[in-house]
């Protein structure tokens, strides 16, 4: 998984900004605006241990997403 973010990340705020990119055998697929949003949520206060395991729970959920919508 890569996430790209603009700007160096300064000022994201918003997921929809960012780049989601996941590898699946062998081959890219890439995710933008409302879709990188549903995969990927910003938050400004969260524990850095919980906050990895939901993200990892939602890229995996997102992930079986995609597939489905390809």
């Amino acid at each position: 998984m890569a996430l790209i973010a603009p700007r160096f990340a300064s000022g994201v705020t918003d997921a929809q900004e960012l780049g989601v990119h996941v590898r699946e055998n062998g081959a890219w697929s890439p995710a933008f605006g409302a879709r990188s949003a549903a995969l990927v949520r910003i938050r400004e206060h969260s524990r850095p241990r919980r906050a990895l395991r939901l993200l990892t729970h939602r890229l995996a959920a997102g992930c079986k997403r995609l597939r489905r919508n390809t």
